[in-house]
């Protein structure tokens, strides 16, 4: 005799036809995604070790540490780093001035053709100029936040992995698009044990030029061990390297600084307030636009014990 066990949700009545409505539609879409995870999981983790597979056997054009670091953490990503949640080539257009979606090539999540996750204020968009301008560096991999929450798993910001595809004669043709969250482990590992970020980490220690065993050598890996996770693994070497040594002397010599960021999100501000005057934008619109910079203001103020805003140049 077969046993099914069932669940259920018991919520207070809704009186109102619309929004009973609006409350079934949410379910429903939200299971449909856990289906769509559910059902694509495996296909989607022997999708990633075929790139693996054709990033060895047959090496693009781009230096060999790169493949090598990328190929490496494509595998630590599976090695349950990494709740996969959707999977989507992406091929160049022909003038290569866009990415368009290979639809018949979606999974899990991204088996829904209307589903993006890039976003421009509240314009859902298939690529952004950063994507567009990472396309054109020699490098295999980009790591950074998707503009849309899960609805699976957990309510977060998906994580965004973009490897890039080559032809059999090393011709960039597109992007495999990847998205999911990262899992605990991800945040609670060193630094050092984590592909492609440790050699982010190192490459900033070498510059930074200390002795590693004196008091800054020691101080700076600690900089960089208990940097906020997601920032650590989405930001570029350059911009790494000048937050950890601004956070590394603030230790030594506390005092109050503010950014440069600061003052640009004043100007922001301000640039919005009058398109808000003149009726250029909505005052939803203007607070979303301003609110959007909180999440690293906070970042920064624990992380680094003094107030900055950081709107990154390379954001979405």
């Amino acid at each position: 005799m077969a046993w099914h066990i069932g669940e259920h949700i018991a919520i207070k009545g809704i009186a109102d036809a619309a929004r009973r409505a609006d409350v079934v539609r949410a379910v429903e879409q939200v299971l449909a995604q856990v289906r769509l995870s559910v059902e694509d999981w495996r296909a989607m983790r022997e999708r990633v070790g075929t790139l693996i597979a054709d990033m060895r056997s047959n090496p693009p054009p781009l230096p060999v540490g790169e493949i090598a670091e990328t190929a490496q953490f494509l595998e630590w990503l599976g090695d349950n780093h990494f709740t996969f949640l959707g999977l989507r080539d992406y091929v160049i257009a022909a003038d290569g001035s866009r990415l368009e979606p290979r639809f018949d090539t979606g999974l899990g999540v991204l088996r829904q053709r209307d589903m993006r996750v890039l976003r421009h204020g509240l314009e859902h968009l298939e690529y952004t100029p950063q994507i567009l301008a990472f396309l054109k560096e020699p490098k295999a991999l980009i790591v950074t936040k998707a503009n849309v929450k899960s609805r699976v798993h957990r309510r977060a910001y998906m994580d965004y992995v973009g490897v890039k595809r080559f032809d059999a004669q090393g011709n960039l043709v597109g992007e495999c698009r990847i998205v999911g969250l990262f899992t605990s482990t991800a945040y609670t590992r060193s630094t050092r044990a984590i592909p492609y970020v440790r050699r982010k980490v190192d490459a900033v220690v070498r510059r930074a030029g200390f002795d590693p065993d004196s008091h800054s050598g020691k101080a700076l890996v600690n900089v960089l061990e208990t940097y906020p996770r997601d920032e650590l693994i989405q930001l570029d070497e350059d911009t790494l390297f000048e937050f950890a040594l601004t956070i590394l002397q603030l230790e030594e010599r506390p005092r109050v600084r503010v950014s440069r960021y600061f003052i640009r999100y004043f100007v922001v501000g301000a640039a919005g307030y009058a398109a808000y005057q003149l009726r250029l934008v909505s005052l939803a619109a203007l607070f979303a636009g301003l609110c959007s910079f909180v999440p690293a203001l906070f970042v920064e103020a624990f992380r680094q014990f003094y107030f900055a805003i950081i709107r990154r140049e390379e954001s979405f």
